[in-house]
């Protein structure tokens, strides 16, 4: 699975989770400041998760390229 599949993965997950939490919280009516830290942290998680992907895959492209321009294909070394 590449990163930035994992990445989508990890972030539906982690948005699931906040979305039940806070439907749980207004259910049983104890809307206070720590289930809305909890649900902020697990937002700020999933949005690690998709910088991180991204920049693992970003690096990765990276590396490729370099690769290619030090050694070019043989059909573009003529």
């Amino acid at each position: 699975m590449g990163h930035e599949r994992f990445a989508e993965r990890a972030e539906a997950r982690l948005e699931e989770m906040v979305d039940r939490l806070e439907e749980d919280v207004r259910e049983l009516g104890i809307d206070g400041v720590s289930s809305g830290t909890r649900a902020r942290e697990l937002r700020v998680a999933a949005l690690v998760v998709r910088v991180e992907a991204a920049s693992r895959e970003e690096r990765r492209s990276t590396r490729s390229t370099a690769a290619i321009a030090e050694n070019p294909p043989l059909e573009v070394q003529g």
